[in-house]
């Protein structure tokens, strides 16, 4: 197929949905979803001590808050017995309309960091609906300051690695959902720490606190639902 057509073929789909779109808003049954996905267990109830790791909360200030825009979250520093310290971030969405979680790559870059070293990783799991992870490592620098991340996202029960699927997969939501509710939702988990003095040290506290600890963290998660798997379907 040249790529003459293959544009044709896509703008042809854009405007048959926006179409769509115009005709169900128009014709007074549109059904705008108001229902919302629920955590199994509440980010709050993450234990404080995990395999070894002491936490504490760090609570975001108000305007962060307002303009993050999730439904709830959670961020703490946690403790190794020897000292190492991580600091862990999850930012929950309740539904899919219109969210795109900012994460490392968006918000860090914002505030002057830079990325020095991007790359994905895959991690075991035993997290129900995850076969493995795919984790970004990602290295940032402002001035003399470094810090390690691992960041890991998904949408409707789905992990993500790129930005553009999520912006694809809130597309499909937003197609889906003017024929009727269909829950979603959007999960970001952070793992990050400073480096002090050993960058290689810094990523192995990073890697160990999420080896042990995802599959507690993602217990929390939302059970996985019926629209999870239209979504996927229609993705393909």
């Amino acid at each position: 197929m040249t790529v003459q057509r293959t544009a044709f073929l896509c703008a042809a789909i854009i405007a048959l949905a926006a179409m769509v779109h115009l005709w169900v808003l128009h014709s007074g049954r549109a059904t705008r979803r108001t229902q919302t996905t629920r955590l199994a267990i509440e980010l709050d109830q993450l234990p404080m001590r995990l395999n070894g790791w002491r936490g504490r909360d760090m609570p975001l200030s108000e305007n962060v808050v307002a303009t993050a825009g999730f439904t709830t979250y959670l961020n703490r520093e946690y403790v190794a017995a020897d000292g190492r310290r991580v600091a862990l971030y999850i930012a929950y969405y309740a539904h899919v309309m219109d969210r795109v979680p900012h994460g490392p790559t968006i918000c860090l870059p914002y505030h002057g960091w830079q990325k020095k070293e991007e790359q994905v990783i895959t991690l075991p799991t035993e997290a129900p609906g995850f076969d493995r992870l795919k984790v970004e490592k990602l290295l940032y620098e402002r001035d003399f300051a470094q810090a390690a991340f691992f960041y890991w996202y998904a949408a409707n029960g789905k992990q993500m690695v790129e930005q553009r699927h999520m912006y694809a997969d809130s597309a499909w939501r937003r197609i889906l959902g003017l024929f009727g509710p269909g829950g979603g939702y959007l999960v970001q988990v952070s793992v990050s720490a400073h480096i002090a003095d050993s960058r290689q040290r810094a990523f192995e506290s990073v890697e160990q606190f999420f080896r042990q600890n995802f599959d507690t963290i993602a217990k929390h998660f939302p059970q996985t639902d019926g629209s999870r798997e239209a979504v996927d379907n229609a993705a393909q």
